[in-house]
């Protein structure tokens, strides 16, 4: 997609309801060989006049750490954790 059809779409939104301008930014991908996701940007890059974005998936998190008994810092989970019957999510 070029980035003035990018542009054209985003001030297109933005004219029917306004976006909040420092909010992280997504995109939502699929093909026939990649399964809808929605892509993070990771970083972009300004090279010879075309703006690369780096795109990728973050992790998924369980919602319901508490009840699963897992530690808020991610570091302290193992892989005994969240072994089959335990209880985790």
């Amino acid at each position: 997609m070029t980035t003035s059809k990018a542009l054209a779409i985003l001030n297109k939104v933005d004219q029917i309801k306004p976006m909040e301008k420092g909010v992280e930014v997504k995109f939502e991908y699929s093909n026939a060989s990649f399964h809808t996701a929605q892509l993070f940007v990771l970083s972009y890059q300004l090279k010879d006049n075309t703006l690369l974005f780096y795109l990728g998936i973050e992790k998924t998190d369980c919602k319901a750490k508490e009840t699963c008994s897992i530690p808020e810092n991610a570091e302290e989970v193992t892989e005994s954790s969240c072994a089959p019957g335990s209880g985790c999510c």
